[in-house]
C-alpha cells in the first residue's frame, strides 16, 4: 500500500477525504458501499460492509506498519489527515496525507498514537457510522474484521521489513486488545514455507455469495488455509 503527500490545492475528484466517511449518515459512504456492492454483483450490505471495512482498515494497517517496521516512522492516519483513493473493485489502493510528517517511533511506542489516530480517529469512527445502517452485522463482528485487518496489515509489514513472527504476533495481540474484541475471535499469525499468513478471527460473508471460502477463512482448518496459500503462492 503507498501513500502520497497531499497537493497543494483541493482533492482531485479521485480522492475521498476519510473524514466525509466519518459523518453521521454519510453520502460518501453510501456511494462507496454501492461501489463495492456493484464491484462485488451482490446486494447484501452484510458483505458490502464487510469487505468495505476489512480493506480499508487493511490499507491502513499495511501503512501504518510498513512505515513504523521498515523506516521505524509512524504516519498520522486520523481520518481529518486521510484521503482515499480507490481501484476498479471500489477498495482503497492509496492513501493521500494531509500532513505526510513521520514520526520517529518504535513498535512499542507506536501503540498509544495508533490507538489514538488510527483507532479511535478513524476506524472505531467508521465502525459506528456502519453499524448505524442496516448492515446486519453486530459492531463485534465489525470489530473482529478490523482486528483482521491490521493483523494482515501488521503480517505484510512484518515480512517486508525483516520482522520476527514472535515481535508480529505480539502487535497483533496488542492491537486486539487495544479493541478489546472477545479473545477467541482474534486473529492468528500462521508460519506457512517460512510466511506469515493472517488467519482469520471472523468471517467476510462473501462464500455465501460464491461458495467459495477465502483461504484464511476461519471456517477452513489451519491445514487447509496453509495448503491453499502455497498454492496462491506457486501461482503468483
Amino acid at each position: 500500500m503507498r501513500w502520497e503527500p497531499a497537493p497543494g490545492g483541493p482533492l482531485a475528484e479521485s480522492w475521498t477525504a476519510c473524514a466525509d466517511l466519518l459523518v453521521p449518515g454519510s453520502p460518501e459512504l453510501e456511494r462507496q458501499l454501492a461501489l463495492v456492492g456493484g464491484r462485488q454483483r451482490t446486494a447484501r450490505m452484510s458483505v458490502c460492509a464487510s469487505l468495505l471495512l476489512e480493506r480499508h482498515a487493511w490499507a491502513l494497517a499495511t501503512a501504518a506498519f510498513g512505515t513504523l517496521l521498515g523506516e521505524a516512522r509512524l504516519p498520522d492516519l486520523d481520518a481529518a489527515n486521510v484521503a482515499v483513493h480507490l481501484d476498479g473493485e471500489g477498495f482503497v489502493d492509496a492513501l493521500l496525507l494531509t500532513d505526510p510528517e513521520l514520526t520517529p517511533a518504535t513498535p512499542g511506542a507506536a501503540l498509544e498514537p495508533l490507538a489514538r489516530g488510527l483507532l479511535a480517529g478513524h476506524l472505531l469512527i467508521l465502525v459506528e457510522r456502519l453499524a448505524e445502517r442496516p448492515v446486519h452485522r453486530g459492531r463485534r463482528a465489525l470489530l473482529c474484521l478490523v482486528v483482521d485487518a491490521l493483523a494482515a496489515g501488521i503480517a505484510g509489514a512484518a515480512e517486508a521489513a525483516g520482522t520476527s513472527a514472535g515481535e508480529a504476533a505480539v502487535l497483533t495481540f496488542a492491537m486486539g486488545l487495544m479493541l478489546g474484541t472477545p479473545p477467541p475471535l482474534r486473529p492468528r499469525l500462521l508460519g506457512v514455507d517460512g510466511r506469515l499468513v493472517r488467519k482469520r478471527g471472523v468471517c467476510c460473508l462473501l462464500h455465501t455469495e460464491r461458495a467459495v471460502h477465502c483461504a484464511t477463512c476461519p471456517h477452513l482448518s489451519d491445514e487447509e488455509t496453509a495448503c491453499r496459500m502455497r498454492v496462491l503462492s506457486a501461482t503468483t
